[in-house]
């Protein structure tokens, strides 16, 4: 059975195994096996959560970012006006998905850099289905040079955030003026969405590993994630970062929560 072209609505993403991500037509046959579906069924739904060991930095990370925003106060509205950016979307229902640069999609250090595997196709699939804001706490100079090897025909970003936007140390989610049933914000450090951490997808960080996977299980992820009417709910049901607070520390709600 031969799959639909793609069109600018989010029906794309229905299908259960993402297109060829070079926009290539695919042929799906009709006798894709039971076993390999429910394997593809079943890493959609393990991604992070199965990956994440309990004794890792990022782990702890997590934890002091539900402590954090269970006690956060938002700032005034007039920080907020001052740093409003203003999104042109594909269609009025796009989903919106809030992407982090270093160790998300780049790794840079020394003035080398690393761009993440899969990078090209995730970014390529996901500005056809959504629409994509890079948001770094670096400067715009470094988030330039980034954008020439991730995407230098400048494609598929619809905005680009630096510090500039960040309202203290946050990546708060209000300045793009969009619901928070349709924004999603993917960072591999929790503490820059404290403001919003049901909105909040953690990935994790690149360091410049050959055979990280991370961006290929997210997009299958976020393929079924875009379909939802509020991605809060889904969100707040599978990392559960709202309650990690309630526990000792970040070992123990890993233990509890992901295991």
């Amino acid at each position: 059975m031969k799959s639909n072209n793609h069109s600018k609505s989010c029906q794309i993403i229905i299908n259960k195994k993402y297109d060829d991500l070079k926009n290539l037509e695919t042929q799906r046959t009709a006798d894709t096996t039971p076993d390999l579906i429910i394997d593809d069924e079943k890493q959609k739904g393990n991604y992070f959560t199965s990956k994440i060991s309990s004794d890792c930095k990022l782990a702890r990370e997590l934890y002091e970012a539900s402590v954090q925003s269970h006690w956060y106060f938002e700032q005034p509205k007039e920080f907020v006006d001052k740093r409003i950016v203003k999104l042109k979307k594909q269609q009025k229902n796009d989903k919106v998905v809030v992407l982090d640069l270093d160790e998300t999609l780049v790794y840079h250090r020394k003035n080398k850099s690393l761009i993440r595997p899969y990078c090209k196709q995730f970014l390529e699939r996901l500005s056809k289905v959504c629409t994509l804001v890079l948001f770094t706490a670096a400067k715009m100079e470094h988030a330039t040079n980034m954008l020439k090897l991730i995407d230098p025909k400048k494609q598929y970003f619809k905005a680009v955030c630096t510090m500039d936007h960040m309202i203290g140390n946050v990546k708060d989610l209000r300045i793009f003026q969009t619901d928070f049933k349709d924004i999603i914000i993917i960072d591999n450090c929790p503490l820059n969405f404290i403001g919003q951490i049901n909105n909040g997808v953690p990935i994790m960080p690149f360091e410049g590993e050959n055979e990280d996977n991370q961006l290929e299980e997210l997009l299958q992820y976020l393929e079924k994630l875009l379909l939802v009417e509020d991605v809060r709910v889904e969100l707040s049901k599978k990392f559960k970062l709202e309650q990690f607070y309630k526990e000792l520390n970040g070992r123990q709600a890993i233990n509890k929560l992901y295991k």
